[in-house]
């Protein structure tokens, strides 16, 4: 077998295995979201925990915490706006808002 073969099935293996560890993943996360155990949950909520005690919150800090929906909320800044301080994205895919209030 010539030296370029061997690379490139070495290379459309690796790529397989790749593929199929995401395929994998992906299925997981799908399953954690048709589960109505919420215990499928504690690792997400226990990295948060951790995350949130590594770097804590600014004080009195308003927190709004959810899904992508919490991100994608543009009039969120309208209803604090007199609170409003800054604004820190944290948590996975940004879901959880930090929002500092003026002092």
């Amino acid at each position: 077998m010539s030296k370029k073969l061997k690379y490139l099935v070495v290379v459309l293996g690796l790529m397989l295995l790749a593929a199929s560890w995401i395929g994998f993943r992906v299925y997981q996360e799908l399953g954690k979201r048709g589960s109505e155990d919420p215990l499928v949950w504690e690792a997400d909520i226990a990295a948060l925990e951790s995350a949130a005690q590594a770097k804590p919150p600014p004080e009195n800090a308003v927190v709004f915490v959810g899904s992508s929906s919490i991100r994608l909320w543009d009039s969120r800044i309208q209803y604090i706006a007199p609170l409003l301080y800054s604004e820190v994205l944290v948590g996975p895919n940004s879901a959880m808002l930090c929002i500092t209030p003026i002092v």
